[in-house]
């Protein structure tokens, strides 16, 4: 169950950090209104970020779609707590706030490591390798096929075609992430009932700079298999 969060939760961490700078640079930024300004105040106006983020998020936005800027508030308001405690040790502050931004720093480049390109290919498109059509005709077919296939198309780059089987009809699939962790590449999918009219629904993924190994996962806990 980890490994299937992973994902999520590097999601979140992204935007908990974003917070976390967004924050910081708005502590800076009210030194540009001046220097006379107190701490509390300072503070307080970080604060009022954070909880304008956190209103979008609530009010104007709501739902699924709100909690990224929701996340980011946390971070903010985290920030804006931290400096109403140590904002009056200058020494301290400083040293926070380039912690922070070598923190960013390092952990951008982890995550652009990790991370994998990839493409939603059209279904709709008839040039794809003879190879992937008879497959996508036998899906079609065939509704009890449940699994993904992969196959090498141009300049060695890997196609991933999975289907979810006729318990899945009207359903649609969204790959939420994917990413390279230990010596594996991990396909992390959404299913949403839709009332698609496809008997067996299925989605065509494009892979570039990927591992040998390849997994699909799904939010709810299912790990497809690999079809031989």
């Amino acid at each position: 169950m980890e490994d299937i969060l992973f994902g999520g939760e590097m999601m979140f961490s992204i935007l908990f950090l974003i917070g976390l700078l967004i924050g910081s640079v708005s502590y800076v930024i009210t030194y540009i209104y001046g220097k006379e300004i107190s701490n509390v105040k300072r503070s307080i106006a970080v604060t009022v970020v954070g909880v304008i983020s956190l209103i979008v998020s609530m009010v104007v936005i709501g739902g699924f779609e709100g909690m990224p800027f929701g996340v980011m508030s946390a971070g903010i308001i985290l920030m804006a707590i931290v400096f109403f405690l140590i904002g009056k040790i200058g020494f301290l502050r400083k040293t926070v706030i380039l912690g922070l931004v070598v923190y960013a720093l390092i952990y951008a480049a982890y995550i652009d490591y990790n991370q994998v390109n990839y493409w939603i290919d059209d279904k709709t498109v008839q040039d794809q390798d003879g190879n992937i059509l008879a497959h996508l005709h036998n899906i079609e077919t065939d509704t009890s096929i449940k699994g993904f296939k992969v196959f090498t198309i141009m300049e060695g780059q890997k196609e991933i075609a999975l289907s979810l089987g006729e318990k899945m009809a009207g359903n649609r699939i969204e790959v939420t992430d994917v990413e390279n962790k230990e010596g594996q590449t991990e396909v992390h999918i959404r299913t949403t009932y839709n009332q698609s009219e496809e008997k067996n629904p299925y989605i065509l993924v494009g892979l570039d700079n990927e591992e040998s190994e390849i997994v699909v996962i799904d939010t709810d806990g299912t790990v497809y298999e690999e079809l031989k």
